[in-house]
Order: structure tokens, then C-alpha cells, then sequence
């Protein structure tokens, strides 16, 4: 019984390695943008036509001026919605994040695309 429980416990492990969920990671210079740089960033979406869509790698949001936290998608198969954007960055606020992180599209597996807020230059 020990042994088998021991062996789900590495699986989970071993899966929560290579699957990262929602996270509150970025740039070492996130810590840079504020406590409110991502609720910046999120009534910016808010703003916008939450029809309009995007897809890799385009900024959707930014925070502040240069070096700053924008928000885009990466690993993303076609594209999102500001609508969705919003939602996704209500998320990682819901989460504790405060300035930076990443949110996976399909609730699980940023690798299957995620919407991350992270510092550009």
C-alpha cells in the first residue's frame, strides 16, 4: 500500500513538472513594475474592443512605459479574443499574481498556448 501510494505521488510529481498550470513567473524584472502593474494591464484589455483578436506574440496590453509588463499569447494555435485576454489575466490575478505570469488557454498546460503578462524592454 505504502509502495503504491509512493509511486502516484512521483507520477504527480513528474507531471507537475512538465505540465505548468497557471503561475505567477516572469522576468527577473517584474518585481520592477509595481504591485499594480497587472490590474494596469488587465482594465487596458478591458478597454479595448473585446472582439478585436490576437494571436503569437502580439502585445495586447502593456503597463507603464519603457520596460514594461505587456501581456501577449505564446505556444497559441490560431488566435484569442481581447474578450478572453481579459479573462485569462483575471485569472492570474485571482491567482495572487501581482505583476507578471502566464495562464494556460486550455485550463491546464501552457504548452497547449497560454496568455502571459511578462516585463518587455
Amino acid at each position: 500500500m505504502q509502495f503504491s501510494a509512493m509511486v502516484f505521488a512521483a507520477i504527480g510529481i513528474a507531471g507537475s513538472v512538465t505540465a505548468l498550470d497557471i503561475n505567477c513567473k516572469g522576468n527577473g524584472n517584474c518585481a520592477s513594475q509595481g504591485d499594480d502593474a497587472l490590474t494596469e494591464v488587465h482594465n487596458k484589455i478591458l478597454a479595448l474592443g473585446q472582439g478585436s483578436t490576437f494571436s503569437n506574440g502580439q502585445h495586447i496590453a502593456c503597463a507603464g512605459g519603457t520596460g514594461q509588463a505587456c501581456a501577449f499569447y505564446q505556444n497559441l494555435v490560431g488566435t484569442q479574443t481581447a474578450a478572453q485576454a481579459a479573462q485569462h489575466v483575471a485569472n492570474l490575478l485571482d491567482h495572487g499574481c501581482k505583476t507578471c505570469g502566464s495562464d494556460p488557454t486550455d485550463g491546464s498546460n501552457v504548452s497547449n498556448g497560454e496568455l502571459t503578462v511578462n516585463w518587455v524592454s
